[in-house]
């Protein structure tokens, strides 16, 4: 078989190409391989098999065969054969490598097989095509195979690169280059909507973002409504300037002017309660009451007598006291009288402070709001849970919830929020967290609607610590 005359292309000056028939001849001369000739166009690939057909040298055995869709494989295999070794004894059913080596091995000479379509060979064919190539270079037998076929040809050859690797060379009919079995004209055509290994990746990427952003947005919506479940400030109406909780002086210390003292904290016992009671207004004798006192000592009562003591003579004393001069016994006896009732508040004063204390302390042991509030409740306690109820800034509102909650048992303590005082309302101390979260469910639906919460005495206690040290 003989090279064809090289031609120079117009297009590329300098540059040699080789045509599909002299490149055959270069495999088949020197690699062994068999050689696959492929095109679109069958006219263009017949006429490369039918020109080394036509090249071969007489003395080389040569079979020539078409193929057609409706010859099967035992067909296919009878007709190499037949033409090759006419009237010998094969097996149709055995594969080409083995009765074809056996019958060449017996007259030892060159075979060139051609086959055209070879796009309608079977997998199977076209690799006992090619085995019998290779078997052929590793027993020294000249044995040269040749297939010409359309695209699909070297398309199945791509899909099952493993069986045909180092076996097979493929060359374009048109040009004669190598075309490697990764070229593009032995890709399958995909569907945009066919899976490929790029595809289910980025699909797969997609579906994990997708199920990120969903368990992030699950995660931010858990802990808003955890923070939905704290209580919130309550006020009902706008108080005006006075209605707020004023933080009594340090010890020491002469409160600020115009501050009232703290609500719910009861007055020491060694403290005026004037700044919860009003002064009574001195009440002045009158003329009745003097001439009353001379005559019927006994007929006042020692109360009367209390708040009758003038602290400063009238007008009214001075003409009494003229009149009276006229009779020394009378006015003898009202200078008496009128000495010890002008001395007599000295002596009634401390007595009208102690009962005024008095009832001052059982109003405020009376008072639920101001037995509830101690601070010491807790810091006894040391460990524990508390139910928080609510958290009053302004006095009027903490007395219209303890109105419209009579029967309920708070305690209290005084902390600080965002720089001003809060009165914090709770129960009573429980041993455990779950006791706290049963007695929750058995308050009132009003409290419950305030949203209390369950709170550890260690967090209270940090609180009333850090409230006292701040005053």
């Amino acid at each position: 078989m003989s090279a064809l005359a090289h031609q120079t292309t117009e297009n590329q000056p300098g540059v040699t190409s080789i045509s599909a028939n002299a490149r055959v001849d270069y495999i088949l001369r020197f690699s062994k391989q068999a050689v696959l000739v492929v095109d679109e166009d069958s006219n263009t690939y017949s006429r490369v098999g039918s020109l080394l057909l036509g090249a071969l040298p007489d003395d080389h055995n040569a079979a020539y065969v078409s193929i057609a869709a409706k010859l099967n494989d035992i067909q296919i295999r009878s007709r190499v054969v037949e033409q090759l070794f006419g009237g010998a004894l094969f097996d149709p059913e055995q594969a080409l490598t083995g009765s074809i080596i056996k019958l060449a091995s017996e007259k030892r000479e060159t075979i060139s097989i051609i086959i055209e379509h070879a796009h309608l060979l079977s997998l199977q064919l076209f690799h006992e095509l090619c085995q019998l190539a290779e078997i052929a270079k590793k027993t020294k037998l000249d044995i040269n195979v040749v297939m010409l076929g359309q695209h699909q040809a070297g398309k199945l050859v791509a899909a099952n690169k493993m069986l045909f690797t180092n076996k097979l060379s493929i060359l374009s009919a048109a040009t004669g280059q190598l075309l490697s079995l990764d070229a593009g004209v032995f890709k399958e055509p995909q569907s945009f909507f066919s899976l490929t290994f790029g595809k289910k990746a980025a699909l797969a990427f997609m579906l994990l973002l997708i199920i990120s952003a969903l368990v992030i947005t699950w995660l931010y919506q858990r802990d808003s409504l955890s923070f939905s479940d704290l209580p919130q400030q309550q006020s009902i109406t706008i108080p005006d300037g006075g209605d707020v909780f004023v933080q009594e002086p340090s010890a020491g210390k002469e409160p600020s002017a115009g501050k009232e003292p703290s609500a719910g904290k009861q007055p020491s016992a060694d403290k005026e309660p004037s700044a919860i009671t009003e002064p009574k207004t001195p009440a002045y004798a009158s003329n009745s009451d003097i001439y009353l006192a001379i005559t019927n000592p006994q007929a006042m009562s020692p109360v009367e007598k209390e708040d009758k003591a003038p602290e400063q003579a009238q007008p009214s004393d001075v003409f009494n006291a003229v009149v009276l001069a006229d009779n020394p016994a009378i006015a003898e006896q009202a200078e008496v009288k009128v000495h010890s009732q002008v001395v007599a508040p000295a002596k009634t004063v401390a007595p009208v402070k102690a009962a005024d204390k008095t009832l001052a302390a059982s109003q405020s042991s009376e008072t639920p709001a101001t037995s509830g509030i101690n601070p010491d409740y807790f810091l006894q306690a040391k460990q524990g849970f508390v139910i928080q109820l609510a958290g009053f800034s302004y006095p009027s509102v903490f007395k219209e919830f303890i109105v419209d909650h009579q029967q309920l048992e708070y305690f209290g303590y005084y902390r600080q929020l965002n720089g001003q005082k809060l009165l914090v309302i709770t129960s009573r101390v429980y041993d455990s967290r779950d006791e706290a979260l049963l007695a929750r469910e058995s308050l009132p639906e009003s409290v419950k609607q305030r949203g209390p919460w369950i709170k550890s005495v260690a967090a209270v206690n940090n609180e009333i610590n850090a409230f006292q040290s701040s005053q």
